[in-house]
């Protein structure tokens, strides 16, 4: 008897996944690495319209459109977005969905090329007050995720107040 509810929840499930409409396959979806060179904002407008034929889907309360554009993004977006998820777990344990809109809002601030100075001789210049994009994540230097949404985040490995060791005579 298990078995056959087993199996009714099964095609049910693959009937599901055969009506679900499928990203277009002629084109290639954009993709968004997190580096300086990367416009976070053009790549925000290229998904959405790469993915137009999912608009209620991205403006769903869900987490399936940021999972089926997760894997556009490059490791170090995808671990600040598993740094985020993460985040959002509640006190009773239950995880509050990454929504698309929730996403592109969390991107932006760390993302974003404020820092970027174009110069008079056409080249851009990385401004000397914001450190340039690294590799690690706030959890890595033992930032909690709540200073990271809470904006307590140091500009700069300098800024953090590490204790001094003492000069070797």
């Amino acid at each position: 008897m298990n078995h056959n509810v087993m199996m009714a929840q099964a095609q049910a499930q693959a009937q599901v996944f055969q009506t679900r409409a499928l990203p277009k396959k002629t084109d290639n979806a954009p993709q968004y690495d997190g580096k300086l060179k990367d416009d976070l904002e053009l790549y925000l407008f290229a998904t959405e319209k790469f993915y137009s034929e999912f608009r209620d889907l991205m403006n769903a309360n869900t987490s399936e459109s940021v999972d089926m554009i997760f894997c556009n993004f490059g490791p170090v977006v995808r671990t600040f977005l598993r740094e985020v998820s993460h985040s959002l777990t509640r006190v009773d344990g239950i995880r509050d969905p990454l929504t698309w809109a929730l996403c592109k809002d969390r991107l932006r601030p760390r993302f974003r090329d404020e820092h970027v100075i174009p110069s008079f001789n056409g080249r851009t210049t990385v401004s000397s007050s914001f450190p340039r994009r690294s590799c690690f994540t706030m959890r890595a230097i033992g930032m909690p995720p709540i200073a990271v949404d809470l904006g307590v985040v140091p500009r700069a490995l300098d800024d953090l107040a590490l204790p001094q060791q003492p000069p070797v005579l």
